[in-house]
């Protein structure tokens, strides 16, 4: 079995690649049914240290592995649609 921080892990890298991509305005941690965590993405500062362990991503793995695996990830574009990464809330 996977451990919170494996499944963490896992959804990070799913959400560099997307912020790689361009147009990502948060990251949204929910469980059940309340938000519990919101990350801006600033394109400069996260596209400087996309690659690195760096504050942001720990943070994000943090709120992750809080919840546990009964939570719903999701990214919100610049253009106020959101891409679902895991979970449903």
């Amino acid at each position: 079995m996977e451990t919170n921080n494996e499944f963490a892990n896992e959804i990070v890298e799913k959400i560099k690649a997307l912020v790689k991509e361009g147009n990502v305005a948060k990251i949204n941690i929910w469980h059940n049914g309340e938000k519990k965590a919101s990350f801006p993405v600033n394109a400069g500062l996260i596209g400087g240290i996309l690659m690195a362990t760096a504050a942001p991503w720990a943070l994000v793995v943090a709120a992750i592995a809080a919840v546990g695996t009964k939570c719903c990830v999701e990214v919100e574009k610049k253009d106020g649609s959101v891409i679902n990464i895991y979970g449903s809330h």
